[in-house]
């Protein structure tokens, strides 16, 4: 029996043990140390030469074994699509939305007034329906004493002409009360100016306050020449009650001058609180002294609680029961519940004969 084996380029015999093929006779490669029962397998990649040789014979057939060729196969590649996504909400970022374009309002034309003869800034005011104040503010710097003829006077927005035919309040501070405006005098002074005395009757049942008004004198033709303002004697009038007013020209340039008098300003008031309801006038009584009228008596704290700034007024008449003076004296810081205190009041008349007067007492409530 012949074992496989294989013959090497120096005809050595590789794959059979040395031993045995040295008892064959056949070729032992030099430097292979003999081991017992174990064979040498050298496999060659790429031809496999296999001899198959009888005894003593040459090789008769050498076969080349090549490996088959693997059978190609297709390889399917898996592309992954993109999976569709929805499309993201837009948020939009305030900082960048371009702004709607705002048209401006066109800014009314102011309207000027050039200032005449014998105006006045509240006569201005009156004219053109505003407040004083809304005249000063819209006019800085204006001083109503040192108005020049032409002077330029900007009449604040919402003003107008009444001369024009255009609507416009009656007063600066319009305020539904009916006061009335009576017993007008006009007295001439020793220095040739004139004094114009009258006093504001409440007729309403609501107290009024911070009477303002404007005393003005007018040519034969109803023309304003010249005008001031004033206040009332008392800050506040109650409910059937008067107070009296003053107006002094220094220089009158009209002759027979006429006499007009508009209330600018009054308020419906809400401080009837602040004034003691129970000070009366107990007992009085008026007599001439000379030039001089002396009016005396007392005043009477009514009420259960203390009252403060006590004061008295005193107001004159002639015999056409027009207002020839008036005075208006303190009498005490505080008045206790219950109690009485004199006054003596001395007046200087208007060069009239005094024919008649009145006694208004009034005081304030202690604060809490």
């Amino acid at each position: 029996m012949i074992l496989p084996h294989f013959v090497g380029r120096d005809n050595t015999v590789i794959g059979i043990a040395p031993e045995r093929a040295a008892a064959r006779g056949w070729p032992v490669p030099s430097g292979c140390h003999a081991r017992s029962g174990e064979g040498l397998l050298i496999a060659v990649l790429a031809v496999l030469v296999v001899f198959v040789a009888g005894c003593g014979s040459e090789p008769t057939a050498m076969a080349t074994i090549i490996p088959p060729s693997p059978s190609p196969t297709t390889e399917l590649l898996a592309v992954a699509l993109p999976t569709p996504t929805e499309e993201p909400t837009r948020i939009p970022d305030p900082s960048l939305e371009v702004p709607p374009t705002v048209t401006p309002e066109p800014t009314p034309t102011p309207l000027v007034y050039m200032v005449a003869a014998g105006d006045t800034l509240i006569a201005i005011a009156l004219r053109y329906g505003v407040t004083l104040g809304g005249l000063q503010q819209a006019n800085p710097g204006l001083q109503p004493e040192l108005l020049q003829i032409g002077q330029r006077v900007t009449i604040p927005e919402g003003g107008a002409d009444r001369q024009a035919g255009q609507s416009a309040p009656a007063t600066a501070t319009p305020a539904p009360l009916r006061l009335d405006v009576m017993h007008l005098g006009l007295h001439e002074t020793p220095a040739g100016g004139l004094w114009v005395l009258g006093e504001v009757h409440n007729a309403t049942t609501r107290s009024a306050g911070n009477v303002q008004l404007l005393v003005g004198l007018e040519d034969l033709e109803g023309t304003l020449v010249v005008s001031r303002t004033v206040w009332l004697a008392l800050d506040l009038v109650f409910p059937g009650g008067s107070a009296p007013f003053a107006a002094l020209f220094d220089s009158v340039t009209v002759s027979d001058p006429q006499v007009s008098v508009q209330i600018v300003g009054a308020e419906s008031s809400g401080r009837d609180e602040l004034w003691h309801p129970a000070i009366e006038v107990m007992e009085h009584q008026g007599s001439e002294s000379g030039h001089l009228y002396r009016v005396t008596g007392a005043v009477q704290n009514r009420g259960a609680e203390n009252a403060r700034d006590v004061e008295v007024l005193v107001t004159l008449y002639d015999a056409a029961g027009r207002v020839a003076g008036f005075r208006f004296q303190a009498l005490c810081s505080d008045l206790a519940a219950d109690a009485t205190m004199p006054f003596d009041v001395v007046l200087s008349p208007a060069g009239l004969q005094v024919a008649g007067y009145s006694v208004t007492a009034v005081g304030k409530r202690n604060p809490n």
